[in-house]
């Protein structure tokens, strides 16, 4: 089977409205025959604009010729060419594996460099993905993960498509001696310690031997995946519709309502809303069997990377980690905006005064505008339900030593001024 350029053209115009293509340009024969294609494509669609993007990793020895390759190649077959070196640090190695931090920051190359509304190509084929399939089946995924790699999905300001999934890497290979094409060969793909490389290497041909179809066959649970995840969402959106509050928190009593499997549904829909990281399947447990379930007065916090889940009364609050702040007493001309490390920033308000910030100690009082007493501030931020963790990050402003405002909340009996407001910065 050859590579049709009419047929892949198609399915670029149905996945997409744009004439701005860029190829992730490795080098490899797969993002060769890419890049070859769409210039066969631009001879009958001459508006085609096409720029080649190499990262380079700084990974191997030969990585400098590559680049070398790349811009040759380029030149030769008239197509706008672009490198971005990329430095990978030896401790995010360690923790992360290099081959998720290579991608991380190749992708955020991408977006970094990618136009809005062009559209990021990139060669992945139907062996690529069976062999996400298999990984993703031994991490124990779901559905989602099950889904594999995804035609078409957001990047930046732009698009991210894969319109080689129909094709094999023996369509490629075909493809590629038929056009002569020259290539180079990354030895990292020789290293068996990469999963990936595993799998391609040593257990897919293993289990192609017994079925010989394996590779369409994965391709077909990758694609009954991407459906039944697609029901999945609509399901949990409806869910969200019914338990989410309008600070996107969601309402405990309500998601008990719900049987356990539309509850995990729901908060990974939740989490993706707040675009947060979802949590493996025991962390999602223990959300709903710690925090959920919990106490009215514990003060129960699931976290994993990025992410942290709280409980305060019949609410269900997600965010990202709570960054350290300074307690130090801060001097603020309303006038002018002021930064707080970790937090955000204080908006002026125009008023012609210098007043003092502090964060609260305990045992402060405010007599807020229209009451006659004062008020401990505990008992305030408990009559406005504001969840522990939060009540020792709100701005207090003070003026000869007095507190005047609780900033986002209230305003005391002696503040002239307009309300100041907080915002993330």
């Amino acid at each position: 089977m050859n590579l049709n350029h009419f047929k892949i053209y198609a399915v670029l115009e149905k996945l997409v409205a744009t004439q701005e293509f860029w190829v992730a340009y490795s080098g490899g024969m797969d993002s060769h025959v890419l890049l070859h294609n769409l210039t066969q494509i631009r001879e009958l669609h001459p508006q085609l604009k096409i720029t080649a993007i190499h990262i380079h990793h700084a990974l191997s020895n030969n990585a400098d010729e590559w680049e070398k390759h790349c811009e040759q190649i380029c030149s030769d077959l008239k197509v706008n060419y672009v490198s971005k070196k990329i430095e990978i640090a030896a401790h995010l190695v360690k923790k992360n594996g290099i081959e998720a931090i290579a991608r991380k920051l190749r992708y955020a190359a991408f977006i970094e460099l990618l136009p809005p509304h062009a559209a990021l190509l990139t060669a992945h084929h139907a062996d690529d993905q069976a062999e996400t399939v298999l990984l993703q089946l031994l991490r124990g995924a779901g559905v989602k993960g099950l889904a594999g790699i995804a035609p078409k999905i957001n990047l930046g300001q732009g698009w991210l498509l894969r319109p080689l999934l129909n094709f094999t890497r023996h369509d490629l290979m075909i493809y590629a001696k038929h056009h002569q094409l020259h290539w180079i060969e990354d030895e990292s793909n020789l290293n068996l310690a990469l999963n990936r490389n595993y799998v391609r290497a040593k257990l897919l041909p293993l289990i192609k031997e017994r079925w010989l179809g394996a590779t369409k066959t994965l391709n077909q649970v990758a694609a009954n995946a991407l459906d039944a995840g697609e029901l999945l969402d609509v399901i949990a959106a409806a869910d969200y519709a019914q338990i989410a509050n309008s600070d996107r928190t969601l309402e405990i009593t309500k998601l008990l309502d719900l049987s356990p499997a539309h509850q995990r549904n729901v908060v990974r829909f939740w989490l993706k809303q707040l675009n947060l990281p979802v949590p493996s399947r025991l962390k999602l447990n223990q959300i709903l069997k710690d925090v959920v379930t919990c106490r009215l007065d514990a003060m129960p916090l699931v976290h994993w990377h990025g992410v942290e889940v709280r409980r305060y009364l019949y609410k269900l609050y997600a965010m990202p980690p709570l960054l350290s702040l300074s307690q130090a007493e801060l001097i603020w001309n309303l006038q002018h905006d002021l930064v707080i490390p970790n937090l955000g920033i204080l908006l002026a308000t125009g008023d012609s005064m210098t007043v003092e910030v502090r964060f609260r100690k305990g045992g402060e009082k405010l007599r807020p505008q229209g009451r006659k007493e004062n008020h401990l501030l505990s008992k305030l931020f408990q009559e406005w339900k504001v969840p522990p963790w939060q009540r020792e990050r709100i701005p207090l402003i003070y003026r000869d030593n007095q507190l005047l405002v609780v900033v986002g909340y209230c305003v005391g009996a002696g503040w002239k001024g307009s309300m100041p407001r907080l915002v993330s910065g």
